[in-house]
């Protein structure tokens, strides 16, 4: 922490700054008009992401599918062993 005038001097120089950008942007924002939305570009960001959701999401189920039919299939595997070593 810097003591003395010098402190002082640049926490009221700071302050003074933030103030004014403050004042600044809220000025700003008040006397611009607002731009024109534009519905195409947001409707294709949308179908984008939903497009990379659903795909990950099919992905996903495809690595679930095979990884349970692996599973089944040893584990038959291993029932079929065991019925032929009992035999």
């Amino acid at each position: 922490m810097v003591a003395g005038w010098y402190g002082q001097l640049v926490a009221y120089t700071v302050l003074n700054g933030l103030k004014r950008m403050a004042s600044l942007s809220v000025l700003d924002i008040l006397t611009t008009p607002p731009e024109p939305q534009n519905k195409i570009s947001f409707l294709t960001f949308s179908l984008i992401i939903l497009g990379v959701i659903a795909l990950t999401l099919t992905y996903v189920g495809f690595r679930k599918y095979q990884a349970e039919q692996k599973k089944e299939r040893l584990e038959q595997k291993k029932t079929n062993d065991k019925m032929n070593s009992n035999e």
